[in-house]
């Protein structure tokens, strides 16, 4: 009976952990995108520090995401919060609506490769 109840325990704990990473990641995820979408413009006196503060999140986060994601997907996140801070430090805003733009697409291929549904729990 020990078995059985094992049996059935262990596949529905990996299906939950399964699911519960997929949700992190899209969370982390619509998290980078949304404040870099809701940055100010570079010239902006905030905007260094609402940049500094997507940097702190996503070094939070990074180690936890790593865990599961491919090492270029998180580099890429990476390189593209470096390239956003350089951009609004040097306050131009071509580059930085450039950096925003690579920026939002290194977090979706982040999110859709961790997914396993198209739907990706919406």
């Amino acid at each position: 009976m020990k078995n059985l109840l094992l049996l059935l325990l262990l596949p529905a704990v990996l299906v939950a952990g399964v699911i519960g990473n997929a949700i992190y990641i899209k969370e982390v995820s619509n998290h980078i995108t949304a404040g870099a979408t809701a940055l100010p413009p570079p010239t902006d006196p905030t905007c260094r520090e609402q940049v500094a503060a997507l940097v702190a999140y996503w070094e939070r986060q990074r180690t936890a995401v790593g865990l599961t994601a491919s090492s270029l997907l998180t580099d890429r996140v990476s390189e593209q919060l470096a390239m956003l801070s350089a951009c609004a430090n040097a306050a131009d805003p071509y580059g930085f609506a450039g950096a925003q733009a690579l920026l939002c697409n290194a977090a979706e291929g982040l999110r859709r490769r961790e997914c396993f549904s198209p739907a990706c729990f919406w």
